[in-house]
């Protein structure tokens, strides 16, 4: 699951299009792409909603975008938030 989550973490933090590779011999399933705000900075991963599965904080320079985890390995549509001023680390307090 680490490497998993590392992996993605990478492809949102460097802005490339998503691929799948076997690393380890461990399976992966085809990519999906997720959609942020531009020039992804900084990732973030907590249970923002209370139901128990991880989402995802993306900040971008003035905006953090929310992809909420639908529970089955899914993501929602980014629901971005636009916070004003150059934002290049955060923290998420639940």
């Amino acid at each position: 699951m680490l490497k998993k989550l590392s992996i993605l973490v990478v492809l949102v933090l460097v802005g490339v299009p998503a691929f799948a590779q076997n690393l380890d011999s461990i399976p992966f399933t085809p990519a999906v792409n997720y959609g942020a705000r531009a020039y992804p900075n900084s990732v973030f991963c907590a249970d923002l909603d209370g139901d128990g599965d991880m989402d995802l904080a993306v900040a971008s320079e003035y905006y953090v975008s929310i992809l909420k985890n639908n529970g089955d390995g899914t993501f929602q549509t980014a629901v971005n938030y636009a916070i004003g001023v150059a934002q290049f680390q955060f923290s998420v307090r639940t």
